[in-house]
């Protein structure tokens, strides 16, 4: 159990930290009413599985530091997209393996080494491994990368092919794809 008196104290010791997580949690993609003033509250508002995502994101951006902006924030947008997707396909107990199999989906390019390595030391379940490499296309995990990736690059009878396999409106594709971009955008880091 995660105990956020003891996280809020170590990110407290953080200025860059603490920073980036009172600007996320006040930011427009966050939607708070009210503005956020303490760290605590932050970690109380996001919760474990959010707060997993945040620190996935910034630790993903402070990698990516030396890269263009734009990588960064395709990485976001394909995130959300596939955790909005999900939730779609019935399959929202999961979403957080989506949103980081779409994080995670061009970490060779932050790094610049072959994704198989990349993956192999990082601690993520197998089944997102598995999509992100492209071993398992068929699967729901697999679907959904194969479906933002050929959206990406205007694939459209793919794209009409994948949503089918999916189950999935195309006009629900369109929209999840612009909320993504609107949420990668107000993520800024």
């Amino acid at each position: 159990m995660v105990n956020f008196n003891q996280l809020g104290k170590i990110i407290q010791r953080d200025v860059s930290i603490s920073y980036k997580l009172l600007r996320f949690i006040n930011s427009a993609a966050f939607g708070i009413p009210n503005e956020v003033h303490s760290i605590r509250h932050a970690l109380n508002l996001l919760g474990v599985n959010e707060f997993k995502k945040w620190i996935s994101l910034v630790l993903l951006s402070q990698i990516g530091s030396d890269k263009p902006n734009e990588l960064m924030i395709n990485s976001l947008i394909r995130a959300k997209f596939c955790e909005l997707t999900a939730e779609n396909i019935g399959q929202k107990a999961k979403e957080s393996h989506f949103f980081l199999m779409g994080l995670f989906s061009l970490i060779d390019a932050f790094l610049d080494h072959p994704k198989a390595e990349i993956l192999r030391e990082l601690p993520i379940p197998g089944e997102v491994k598995a999509a992100i490499l492209e071993e398992e296309q068929q699967g729901k995990l697999g679907l959904v990368l194969r479906l933002v990736i050929h959206y990406e690059q205007s694939k459209w009878d793919t794209v009409a092919q994948v949503a089918a396999q999916l189950n999935i409106p195309e006009n629900d594709i369109l929209s999840h794809y612009l909320t993504s971009i609107k949420w990668a955008n107000d993520c800024s880091f």
